[in-house]
């Protein structure tokens, strides 16, 4: 189940975040290695300051948290939608569309 949350979760970032936007989340939060990189790490493999990461590690979350997925079935935020909607196991269909 996990493998199945990891793919769709991949394909949502793919679909949201540009290349160099998906490689400073990904470092940041363990996604390419394992290993969470610190903002230190990451500047220095990026040639930016420390600060210049946090403001678009913030800025990248923000974007994520309020991006409008498209509906259409093949989209990847779709799929990880119907992913969260099948795990939970929701009654209705609409039923993940009211949560907040």
């Amino acid at each position: 189940m996990e493998g199945e949350f990891t793919t769709y979760f991949a394909l949502m970032l793919e679909e949201a975040l540009a290349e160099r936007e998906r490689r400073i989340i990904g470092l940041r939060y363990g996604l390419v290695d394992g290993t969470p990189w610190t903002l230190q790490a990451i500047a220095e493999d990026l040639g930016i300051s420390r600060e210049r990461v946090r403001q678009l590690v913030t800025r990248i979350m923000r974007k994520l948290k309020y991006k409008q997925y498209t509906r259409k079935p093949e989209s990847a935020g779709a799929q990880f939608r119907q992913y969260l909607h099948d795990l939970v196991r929701f009654g209705e269909p609409g039923d993940l569309d009211r949560l907040p």
